[in-house]
């Protein structure tokens, strides 16, 4: 496990992440608990979620579709830096979109007294733009660096949300700030320290656009599946389902901290492309990533309580959608492994509709219009359900689509690079999950203090079971604290006479 591959760089992220969660997870619920206890407090923070999923969904989706051909080009030593020059521009057009349609968010929201902050948005949509590309090169160049410079961001944004909302009581406005902030200190890590070939060349820039199209297809799956709440606030007629919906994905978001674990799987491959560096990549995923998932079943009921006490009704939606994200975080591994392989996107490669990847994206996006449907049809007919139940038709689209993006990830992918999938691994793992995370839901939590003490419970239960059912996990260990023992062993100064 050297410290280029993508098991080391992967758990050198997660780990990272996992440090860094409580200030993740504090943040997130500062910003609920402050937009929902103010006047309209459910208004106030679905309408805010509302914007949220605008800039992050709908108006940096070029940046979206760029990422990882910008990875694979930064990867294979390519020149960049007109990557970075087409996405500024593409940042422009959005901006002045979003500016030119606020007035229809306001209507659709009815949010009328926050009118400013739909019209301060476009800052958010320039920098998460920024943070896009600079990211995708650092991943496919210098992975380390990605996971260093998110902890940055996460530090950055908490601090200036804390002076920002309670201090300065800036209400949305204080949110946005602290994300701008938090986009402009992590973008400026990544420039500073990735070591990837920046000059400007716009025939690579404009080859990576052309290539980037098959990943449209790919993307329309994730803007129908955001037009689902987009819907169900139209025809609710108020953005609270909103508020209900997000609290579900807050909390259920805990199992995208696994989305780190791929994140060394391009660089790998471009140096050994191999069976190999996938099947030890998913070993380690489903091994690591079913620790968030214990947590989650452990604790979504007092944190949704934490948020607000009526956010309880989304615990079934956060099941859902945990499981869900679980899932593409898992398939987004093999999307790296099938791009990789795949030809037909290389600079000089052919028509990329035609090769692994436009086969394999155009097949989910075709099966995500039934989830899609699913949603949509069960959500209008049971609009006038309390919104515990809203939220829970409205997830089991996104569910649905998830289960196929890995069925349909996992299959390509085996048939490019043949690697046994690791059924012991995930099998052991998520029973294991299932045992430490359960008996937990039965005892009365209610206090930070005893959260803690419950994901002690669940950590320690998850690794011991793991362990002591999983040779992989034996191995794993052994191989670590080895590490660990020849790094001190290294360090400790040799005897003089």
């Amino acid at each position: 496990m050297s410290k280029r591959s993508a098991v080391y760089i992967g758990l050198f992220n997660f780990g990272l992440r996992l440090l860094i969660a409580p200030l993740s997870f504090l943040f997130t619920l500062l910003v609920a608990r402050y937009l929902s206890s103010m006047p309209e407090g459910t208004l106030v923070f679905g309408s805010w979620q509302y914007i949220f999923v605008l800039v992050t969904t709908y108006f940096t989706l070029p940046g979206d579709i760029l990422s990882f051909i910008t990875s694979r080009y930064a990867a294979e030593d390519r020149p960049v830096g007109g990557v970075v020059l087409m996405n500024v521009a593409l940042a422009a057009i959005s901006s002045i979109l979003f500016f030119a349609l606020s007035p229809i968010f306001v209507a659709q929201t009815k949010y009328v007294q926050g009118t400013i902050f739909f019209y301060i948005s476009p800052i958010l949509i320039i920098l998460t733009y920024l943070l896009k590309v600079t990211s995708s090169i650092a991943i496919g160049k210098t992975p380390a660096v990605y996971g260093v410079s998110t902890v940055l961001f996460q530090v950055a944004r908490l601090a200036f949300a804390v002076v920002a909302m309670y201090v300065l009581n800036l209400s949305v406005a204080g949110v946005i700030l602290a994300y701008s902030v938090g986009y402009i200190i992590q973008t400026l890590v990544n420039l500073r320290y990735v070591k990837a070939n920046l000059k400007v060349d716009m025939n690579i820039a404009l080859a990576a656009l052309k290539k980037s199209f098959v990943f449209v297809v790919s993307k329309l799956q994730g803007l129908a599946e955001a037009t689902i709440i987009i819907i169900a606030v139209a025809y609710t007629g108020s953005a609270v389902v909103n508020s209900y919906f997000e609290s579900a994905i807050i909390v259920s978001n805990i199992a995208n901290w696994a989305a780190s674990l791929p994140s060394g799987v391009i660089a790998e491959l471009k140096d050994e492309p191999k069976a190999y560096v996938v099947e030890s990549s998913a070993k380690i995923f489903v091994v690591s990533s079913m620790l968030l998932m214990a947590l989650i079943i452990a604790e979504a009921k007092p944190l949704l309580h934490l948020i607000r006490p009526d956010y309880v009704g989304a615990l079934l939606a956060t099941y859902v959608i945990a499981a869900s994200n679980l899932l593409r975080s898992f398939a987004n591994l093999f999307y790296y492994a099938v791009g990789m392989r795949d030809e037909t996107l290389a600079v000089e490669g052919g028509n990329s509709f035609k090769g692994p990847m436009g086969t394999m994206v155009r097949n989910n996006v075709l099966f995500s219009a039934i989830g899609v449907a699913v949603s949509v049809t069960l959500g209008y007919l049971f609009r006038t359900s309390p919104y515990s139940v809203e939220v829970a038709l409205l997830s089991i689209g996104p569910a649905i689509n998830s289960v196929y993006m890995i069925y349909n990830s996992v299959s390509k992918s085996r048939q490019l690079y043949s690697f046994p999938f690791p059924w012991r691994e995930t099998l052991v793992s998520t029973v294991g999950a299932i045992i430490a995370g359960i008996p937990f839901t039965l005892i009365p939590i209610l206090h930070i203090s005893q959260m803690i003490v419950t994901g002690l419970g669940v950590v320690g239960i998850y690794a011991i079971l793991t362990y002591l059912l999983s040779p992989y996990v034996r191995r794993l260990v052994s191989r670590g604290l080895g590490l660990v023992f020849e790094a001190i062993s290294r360090a400790r100064p040799e005897d003089t006479p």
